[in-house]
């Protein structure tokens, strides 16, 4: 099936125009502008499921396309499933590697790619953030050391570490190492080591989010 872009036009207008007057229930009414606009976003829906997995006869939708849509909060809820199955996909390929750098070329490789750049877009539900970060997600393409760096770069420019959310990459990073080390200290499985958490510490690092000092493992 072609895809008509004066129809998502069309579409997308009669939804903002709908979700201005009457909130988001399309449901609620039972007029005929209402019944082809749940239409039209049904079709929607088709195209992002055909976007991941190709399995759709529609055009999938362009990422100029789902921006727009997400600046609107166009509701992605029928995709929950979809993500779902990637997701224990990707948490099978941590299971056999021990992390997430899945490869461009993997089955879920585009997926992976995908929830990267709806992070850095501000998109993504805190509910799926914390799912991949339960995983050690990595949100950037950078190595540890590279993170490393830009930390020391960071507190020889600002005088601390307590990197702000301003500061995108870095500051999901440092989230993610407060967690680890927190899962080392509980005993539980963590892709930390102490040589790790000592260069760290090296540098200023503080364990905990508000700033007071916690235990430290190497002491």
């Amino acid at each position: 099936m072609a895809f008509d872009i004066q129809d998502f036009n069309a579409g997308f207008y009669h939804f903002v125009l709908h979700v201005a007057k009457h909130g988001d229930d399309v449901k609620g009414s039972e007029n005929g502008n209402t019944t082809a606009l749940s239409h039209w976003m049904q079709h929607q829906h088709l195209r992002m499921k055909s976007k991941h997995s190709g399995s759709e006869n529609v055009t999938p939708m362009t990422d100029e396309e789902e921006l727009v849509l997400d600046q609107v909060r166009f509701p992605w809820t029928n995709n929950d499933k979809l993500w779902d199955l990637k997701y224990q996909k990707l948490v099978i390929f941590h299971e056999i590697h021990g992390h997430c750098k899945v490869p461009r070329d993997d089955e879920i490789g585009d997926w992976v790619a995908y929830q990267r750049k709806s992070m850095k877009r501000n998109t993504m539900p805190e509910k799926r953030i914390n799912q991949l970060q339960l995983l050690g997600f990595h949100w950037s393409l950078k190595d540890r050391d590279e993170n490393y760096r830009e930390l020391v770069l960071f507190m020889e420019t600002h005088g601390h570490c307590a990197v702000g959310r301003s500061q995108g990459s870095l500051r999901r990073w440092v989230s993610y190492q407060r967690e680890s080390y927190k899962k080392r200290m509980d005993g539980e499985k963590s892709c930390i080591t102490e040589n790790q958490m000592k260069k760290l510490e090296d540098i200023g690092f503080v364990w905990s989010c508000d700033g007071t000092i916690v235990a430290v493992w190497h002491l």
